[in-house]
């Protein structure tokens, strides 16, 4: 028997046998509670940008990681809703989702046609967005600082905090914000690639505007980053950032990163031949470096 497919607003305590289509939009990282617990919490919009909630404990976290990405859309059919307590109340609904085995999740179906990339670059960044609203960036990683342990004021709890500074081939540059588990695991891997011939373009899923020395960016719980774009939209910019290398004197060291012409001119080489010859570069800059000093000027 088929079930009638609802709005999440139509959702109460009473309803037993529907199905609603939602999509994903936020997919917070694993946390664990102070008695042990590990839990995940999840956001749900249906097509009247209503939203919902609900929150995977222990092992439900693992049982449902395959089927609910963030991003993604499903019908989800027969989950209880229950009352939100007071405490977590939103302004967007009064009730949040809680799983069994009763519950059925189906996933929509994609056009196998590949989408074009809808995240933005640098220069759409708006000034101004709803406090719930996210969105996707594509830009190139420059400069990653040390981490830090920032204390929150009103509840006395501790984040991991590390400052991105990213740009585009406008030479459009803009500070992200990282916090927590993306700042510990993925800022990781995006240090490796500074110090190495990877490619440092990335997108950065689910991020967030923020306020913080101007205009600027800032992951949320639900944040990801990709490494591995797959894309001819992120082409230009991989092309137009060439090459990195690190100087360093008494003083200390730096990263320099020289685009398009300035690597031509400070390398004698063309973007192409650079592309095939960054190893060899890399390991010959190196050395140079190693072996005199370097003024830098800004």
């Amino acid at each position: 028997m088929a079930h009638p497919i609802k709005n999440l607003r139509e959702l109460d305590e009473t309803t037993i046998f529907y199905k609603v289509k939602v999509k994903v939009i936020e997919k917070c990282h694993r946390r664990i509670a102070k008695n042990g617990t590990r839990y995940q919490r999840l956001k749900f919009v249906d097509n009247e940008k209503t939203e919902i909630q609900t929150t995977l404990f222990n092992d439900s976290i693992e049982d449902y990681q395959d089927h609910l990405c963030y991003g993604k859309e499903y019908y989800i059919s027969n989950a209880k809703v229950k009352k939100t307590g007071e405490r977590y109340e939103t302004l967007l609904h009064d009730y949040h989702l809680e799983f069994d085995h009763r519950m059925i999740i189906e996933p929509i179906e994609e056009n196998t046609n590949p989408k074009p990339l809808t995240c933005r670059s640098l220069d759409q960044i708006p000034k101004h967005v709803d406090r719930e609203e996210r969105f996707d960036i594509l830009a190139a990683v420059i400069h990653i600082d040390q981490i830090k342990t920032i204390t929150i004021k009103h509840s006395d709890r501790q984040c991991q905090l590390r400052e991105v500074r990213l740009i585009n081939q406008s030479w459009k540059r803009v500070l992200l914000s990282v916090w927590n588990e993306v700042a510990l695991e993925e800022c990781k891997r995006m240090a490796s690639m500074t110090t190495s011939t990877q490619s440092t373009v990335i997108i950065v899923a689910a991020i967030t505007l923020s306020y913080y020395e101007g205009l600027s960016l800032s992951t949320t719980p639900s944040s990801t980053v990709i490494f591995d774009i797959g894309t001819p939209q992120a082409d230009p910019l991989r092309s137009w950032f060439v090459v990195h290398f690190d100087a360093n004197d008494e003083t200390g060291e730096i990263s320099l990163v020289p685009f398009r012409s300035t690597a031509e001119k400070l390398l004698n080489r063309k973007p192409a031949e650079l592309y095939h010859l960054l190893p060899d570069i890399q390991w010959n800059i190196r050395t140079r470096i190693q072996e005199q000093e370097m003024q830098l000027k800004y």
